[in-house]
């Protein structure tokens, strides 16, 4: 299981301010993509295993950088945008 990380208070004052329906959408994407970053995103770069990938959910698109250097394994969550 990967950990997740966050880069700076941007991402987190965005977070606080999604409306309700976003944040659980995006809290219950968030516990599938520790389980598997490569298989619940997809790439930027159009590679299969770039470190940074993103999802795009109904509410929100999120940019994450995907750090798999065992024993170290994180999720940053670089941007937050909501859609709606």
């Amino acid at each position: 299981m990967y950990k997740l990380r966050h880069y700076d208070e941007t991402v987190t004052a965005i977070w606080d301010s999604l409306p309700a329906a976003a944040r659980e959408e995006l809290t219950l994407a968030l516990f599938e993509i520790i389980e598997d970053p490569h298989r619940h995103t997809r790439p930027i770069n159009g590679q299969d295993h770039d470190v940074e990938r993103t999802l795009t959910l109904q509410h929100t698109a999120i940019t994450l950088l995907i750090i798999d250097a065992p024993p170290i394994q994180r999720v940053y969550i670089r941007s937050i945008e909501h859609l709606d």
